[in-house]
C-alpha cells in the first residue's frame, strides 16, 4: 500500500484467554501520527451499508505516556477554540518492558469511537436521507472475534450488534426496536508523511477540499489554508471487482479505468490504474469496485481520507443494482430515438456496458478526489453536441463529474455518424481538473467552467442543473419534443411489451416537463448567462400549448397545470408575471388565476406587484378573474 511505513514499525494485537485485545505499542511509535479506521467485512442488512465501506475518514491519533497512563490524542484542529479537544482516551499499562507498552484496547474496538462510523447517512434505509440513524453499538451482543495483521496495517475483526435509533428529519423518533449486526474491522496503520506533497487548494475545478486551521501536530505552524485531497499514485491503484457483480457490468468498470488510463497518459503520468477481480485475502486497504443488490438510487464512493493532510489512501466505489437498472431506464427514453438497440425491454450486454462505464467514470473521478461539476454541461451549443468531432473530445456532459445524462437531442442519423450518446472520454476540463492534483503536463479546458450547483443566497443556479444539455436551453429543449414527439408516435412499433412502451411513454412525458421545469429557474434571480425572463416566459408558455404530441390528455392536462403553476411560483419579479399574463388567452382562466394569486402574495410589500393588479382589473373582461382579484385584494 502506498504511502505507509514498514511494518517493523507497528503494532502487536493478540487476544487474551477472555478475548481482550491487548495492544503492544512500541516506544518508536509514541508521539508518532497514527491512522485508525474502520472497514465493513459483513452486513445483516445492505440497506444500511455494503461490504467494504470505509469509515468516512480516518481518525488520527498519537500516543504518548502520562504518568502512569497511556493517553490517546486525536490530531484535529483547534475546535472552537479549545485546545484540549483531542484528548480522547487514557489507557492503563497491562505491562511494559523497556521498549513498549501493552494496553488493554477492548472498550475502544467495540464501542462506536466519533469518526469510525461506517454507516452512510443517505443508505437506502434512510429514505435518500430523511430518516437519520444513529447505530449503537450493543456491548454485552458484541465481541472481538480475532486479530489480524499486514504490511503495514494491525487490527482487530468485531463481530458487532447494533441498536438503531431512527429520526424522521432529524426530529421525530421512529418508534420501536432496530438491530442491526456486522462484522467490521478496526485497524491501525503508520502513514509515510514525506510521501506526497500537500496541494493548495483553488476554486476553478470542482475537488474535495480540507481547511487546515489550528495546531494539528506539534511541528506544524498553525495555519488556514485549504488544500485538495488526493491519491498517491507512485505506487499504482487497482480496484479490486466484487466477485458477485454482472458481467457486463465488470467490463464496463475496466472499460472505465481504461478511458482514465489514457487521461493519465496525455497528461504525462503514465497509466497508473488497473483493475482485478476481488480475492478473499485482499488487503483491508485495498481499493474496491463493489455491487449491491439494493433500491440505492445512486453510486456511492466511500474514501478513506486523512483529515490533516488530504491524503486518500484507499477507497470503495459502490454500484447499486437500482442505480444501474434507473440509468438502463433513462438510456431507453433518452436515447431510443437514435440507438435502436434501445428498444428492447432488456438491453443487451453491450449497451448495460457502456451504461456502467459512464457511472463508473464519475464514481472513479469521486474516488480521486474530483467532485461534481454541473456548470460544465452549459460550456457548449446543440450544435456541438450533434457534431461527431466535438463529442469525440468533450463527450456529452462535457466532464465526467456530471450525473449521467445520454444525449437526448441527437437523431438517428446523427448516431449512425459517430456522435456520442453518453460520457466515454475525460473532456478538457477533466484533464485539467486531474493535472491541477497530481501534476502533470498543464491542459487548456476550452472553456468549460466550474461553478457550485447553488449561489450565496442557496439558490439553484440555472446553468449548473443536473440533466440539462447545451448553453441554449430553449433550443435543447425544442429539439427534446420533438425527439419525445417521434419516441411516441413510434412506441408501439418499438417496444412490443406493452407494460414497458407504458413505462417509457409515461417517463418521456415525464422528462420533457422536468426539462421545463428546469427553464423556469432562469426566472429566479437576474442571471448574466442564459436566456432573459421574456424568453424564458414565450418558450415554457409556447411549449405548454403544444403537448399534444403526448397523446395522453390526462398527462398533458397534468404537466399544464404543474409546470405554469412551478413558473408563477419561482418567478421573483412581478414584471415576470405581468409578462406571463399578457401572452394568456381568454380561454386561459386556470393559468390567469395562477398568475393573479401569485401577484396578491407579493403586493403586500411589492408596489409594482399591487399596480400590476390594478392594471390588470382595468383591462380584464373576464368577471370571474375580476371577482378573484377583488377577494383576494
Amino acid at each position: 500500500m502506498s504511502g505507509l511505513l514498514t511494518y517493523l514499525l507497528a503494532f502487536t494485537i493478540a487476544l487474551d484467554s477472555s478475548g481482550n485485545a491487548r495492544v503492544e505499542i512500541p516506544d518508536s511509535l509514541m508521539g508518532r501520527k497514527i491512522c485508525m479506521a474502520s472497514r465493513i467485512v459483513e452486513i445483516s442488512d445492505p440497506g444500511e451499508a455494503v461490504v467494504g465501506q470505509f469509515s468516512e475518514n480516518c481518525v488520527c491519533v498519537r500516543f504518548t505516556r502520562s504518568g502512569e497512563y497511556v493517553q490517546m490524542e486525536q490530531l484535529v484542529p483547534f475546535m472552537y477554540g479549545n485546545p484540549e479537544a483531542g484528548v480522547s482516551r487514557r489507557f492503563r499499562p497491562v505491562c511494559s518492558s523497556s521498549s513498549s507498552v501493552t494496553v488493554d484496547m477492548t472498550d475502544l474496538f467495540l464501542n462506536e469511537y466519533p469518526g469510525l462510523n461506517t454507516y452512510p447517512v443517505t443508505a437506502y434505509n434512510s429514505s435518500g436521507g430523511m430518516v437519520m440513524r444513529t447505530h449503537n453499538p450493543v456491548r454485552e451482543k458484541s465481541r472481538i472475534e480475532s486479530c489480524f495483521n499486514e504490511e503495514g496495517v494491525q487490527g482487530v475483526v468485531c463481530d458487532m450488534s447494533y441498536r438503531m435509533d431512527g429520526h424522521l428529519y432529524g426530529m421525530f423518533k421512529i418508534e420501536g426496536e432496530f438491530f442491526l449486526r456486522a462484522r467490521v474491522k478496526r485497524f491501525f496503520f503508520v502513514p509515510d508523511s514525506s510521501s506526497m506533497a500537500v496541494i493548495p487548494a483553488t476554486d476553478k475545478i470542482g475537488a474535495k477540499k480540507l481547511e487546515l486551521q489550528g495546531e494539528v501536530m506539534p511541528d506544524r505552524p498553525i495555519s488556514t489554508e485549504e488544500i485538495f485531497c488526493r491519491r498517491d499514485l507512485s505506487e499504482g491503484i487497482c480496484y479490486h471487482i466484487d466477485s458477485l457483480m454482472p458481467k457486463a457490468w465488470v467490463e464496463g468498470v475496466r472499460q472505465a479505468v481504461e478511458i482514465f488510463n489514457d487521461a493519465f497518459s496525455k497528461i504525462g503520468l503514465g497509466r497508473p490504474m488497473s483493475c482485478a477481480m476481488a480475492a478473499k485475502d485482499d488487503s483491508v486497504l485495498s481499493d474496491a469496485g463493489l455491487y449491491v443488490p439494493s433500491g440505492m438510487g445512486n453510486f456511492e464512493c466511500s474514501m478513506l481520507t486523512d483529515p490533516l493532510d488530504g491524503r486518500i489512501y484507499s477507497s470503495s466505489i459502490v454500484l447499486h443494482s437500482s442505480y444501474i437498472n434507473r440509468l438502463c431506464d433513462q438510456y431507453m427514453v433518452q436515447a431510443s430515438v437514435a440507438d435502436c438497440r434501445a428498444r428492447a425491454a432488456v438491453l443487451p450486454s453491450d449497451v448495460v456496458s457502456e451504461i456502467v462505464r459512464t457511472a463508473s467514470l464519475q464514481a472513479i473521478g469521486r474516488s480521486l478526489g474530483l467532485t461534481d461539476n454541473l456548470r460544465a454541461s452549459f460550456s457548449c451549443t446543440v450544435d456541438d453536441l450533434l457534431d461527431k468531432n466535438h463529442t469525440d473530445i468533450f463527450g456529452v456532459n462535457q466532464t465526467i463529474m456530471e450525473a449521467p445524462v445520454f444525449n437526448y437531442l441527437a437523431s438517428r442519423e446523427d448516431f449512425d455518424r459517430g456522435v456520442a450518446l453518453c460520457q466515454s472520454v475525460l473532456s478538457p476540463y477533466d484533464l485539467m481538473a486531474l493535472s491541477t492534483l497530481y501534476g502533470g503536463a498543464s491542459v487548456d479546458c476550452r472553456g468549460i467552467k466550474y461553478s457550485p450547483n447553488r449561489d450565496a443566497s442557496q439558490r439553484f443556479i440555472p446553468m449548473a442543473v443536473k440533466g440539462d444539455l447545451s448553453s441554449e436551453p430553449i433550443k435543447a429543449a425544442a429539439l427534446l419534443a420533438s425527439r419525445q414527439a417521434e419516441l411516441i408516435g413510434n412506441i408501439d412499433e418499438w417496444f412490443s411489451d406493452e407494460n414497458v412502451a407504458k413505462k417509457v411513454a409515461g417517463e418521456a412525458r415525464g422528462s420533457y416537463a422536468r426539462i421545463l421545469v428546469r427553464l423556469t429557474d432562469y426566472l429566479t434571480n437576474d442571471w448574466e448567462e442564459g436566456p432573459s425572463h421574456d424568453q424564458v416566459v414565450e418558450a415554457v408558455i409556447s411549449s405548454l400549448r403544444d403537448l399534444q404530441w403526448m397523446n395522453d390528455i390526462e398527462a398533458e392536462q397534468m404537466y399544464r397545470r404543474n409546470v405554469f403553476r412551478q413558473l408563477c411560483q419561482v418567478a421573483f419579479k412581478a414584471e415576470i408575471l405581468e409578462k406571463a399574463y399578457s401572452l394568456l388567452r381568454p380561454d386561459e382562466g386556470e393559468w390567469k388565476d395562477m398568475v393573479v394569486t401569485r401577484l396578491v402574495s407579493m403586493s403586500s410589500d411589492d408596489a409594482k406587484a399591487y399596480a400590476i393588479l390594478k392594471n390588470i382589473r382595468a383591462k380584464e373582461k373576464d368577471t370571474y378573474i375580476n371577482s378573484r382579484i377583488d377577494i383576494l385584494l
